[in-house]
């Protein structure tokens, strides 16, 4: 069963030597499903966000509608294929993920941290950081 969480995200991302911080609270819900966490929120914006947090790797799912969204594997120092939906198109990406810890601070309370770099044919579109911290 489900239980009510409070969300905190942090982003940074880091393109063309400019870096950019995103900050966003939300409520969300997390459930024990077989072998995983399954973390799930809605943005400001309206797009729902899925993580599903296994013991060696994470899969994160963005869905905004039916033709735009994305979805990534992270896997602490492995390269794993990506991808965008954007207007209906899809957009092949790479993850490298460099970091990926998930921290249980109290039973209540834990926090995933990803570092990622970006790929696009090779190109890369930038590093990431991201980190989580949800809470009962």
């Amino acid at each position: 069963m489900a239980k009510e969480v409070q969300v905190s995200l942090i982003t940074q991302v880091h393109q063309e030597g400019e870096v950019e911080t995103y900050q966003y609270e939300a409520p969300g819900y997390l459930d024990v499903i077989s072998d995983s966490q399954v973390l799930t929120y809605q943005e400001e914006s309206g797009v729902q966000v899925e993580f599903r947090i296994f013991s060696t790797y994470v899969e994160m799912t963005r869905t905004v509608d039916d033709k735009n969204g994305s979805s990534l594997r992270f896997e602490r120092q492995k390269t794993h294929s990506g991808s965008f939906l954007a207007q209906g198109f899809p957009l092949e990406f790479t993850v490298e993920t460099e970091q990926l810890d998930l921290i249980q601070s109290s039973i209540d309370s834990q926090m995933l941290k990803i570092d990622y770099k970006l790929f696009n044919h090779g190109q890369k579109v930038g590093d990431y950081m991201l980190k989580l911290i949800f809470e009962a």
